[in-house]
């Protein structure tokens, strides 16, 4: 890929595997496409952060009478996870207490070790707390941070809990960055409208097949001038490259015929 160019940049979207639109950014190059898709991801922790993330906390959620505890928990033994802190309610206890971050694996209930519980038990065993309390022994599980935040998103970064310590408030959030997730070659790359297996032009969309077998997938634009004109410059790129090497393969050709006329020539009485 020619690094010294900058490359054209326009996003776009495709659809994932349930059908829905995927934001995705197009980053056109001399001889190849890098299709873009944002992800999470984890601002640098300081090493105050690390030691607190890595330590065992001990937290006491208060509810009102009657109330529940205002989180929601995944994963479990029967996943190979330990019970995990999904989701925690907007203005309930477990947000109230100021302490608990989605991501924390439980690792005691009230002192009993839930380790090696299902997310079955972990849950009954809270809905069996008779009191307005629940002590919860917690660490960060970061490896499911990014799985757990999905649906949880807000204008900033995923939902964190409500930080009141000095610890918590220096805790980092999660950015979205545009990360590279396919990169096609040009040099003989297919560029088609056509709907596969007919004969049908797609109105809105187009998508590219590389010689190394990379496929773009249906590319969807919101306007089809736009589409026409991203569709026209990529397919100008491949044909392009194409032509190069075709000029290239013709002067090796002539050049290797030369240099073995030469050495006929020479051999020659």
């Amino acid at each position: 890929m020619a690094a010294t160019e900058e490359p054209e940049i326009i996003e776009s979207l495709l659809k994932d595997a349930e059908n829905k639109p995927v934001p995705i950014r197009l980053m056109l190059y001399p001889d190849a496409l890098l299709i873009q898709k944002q992800e999470w991801i984890s601002v640098q922790l300081d090493e105050e952060d690390e030691v607190f993330l890595n330590m065992v906390r001990e937290v006491e959620i208060k509810r009102e009478p009657g109330a529940g505890f205002g989180l929601c928990v995944k994963g479990g033994a029967e996943h190979r996870l330990p019970v995990l802190i999904s989701r925690i309610i907007k203005n309930e206890a477990a947000e109230r207490c100021g302490q608990l971050l989605v991501g924390d694996a439980i690792l005691r209930v009230n002192g009993v070790n839930v380790e090696s519980c299902t997310h079955d038990e972990v849950v009954s065993m809270l809905k069996e707390v008779k009191e307005d309390s629940v002590s919860l022994s917690v660490r960060h599980f970061r490896p499911a941070s990014y799985f757990l935040n999905k649906g949880n998103e807000t204008r900033d970064g995923p939902h964190f809990a409500k930080q009141e310590s000095s610890q918590l408030a220096s805790l980092p959030r999660l950015e979205k960055e545009w990360m590279t997730a396919l990169t096609i070659p040009l040099l003989y790359a297919r560029v088609s409208r056509y709907i596969y297996g007919t004969d049908k032009l797609r109105e809105d969309s187009f998508d590219i097949v590389g010689v190394d077998g990379s496929k773009s997938g249906p590319m969807y634009f919101t306007e089809k001038t736009t589409m026409l004109t991203w569709y026209h410059k990529i397919s100008a790129k491949t044909q392009s490259l194409l032509s190069q090497m075709v000029k290239l393969i013709t002067l090796t050709t002539f050049l290797s015929f030369f240099s073995i006329f030469k050495l006929i020539a020479k051999t020659s009485f």
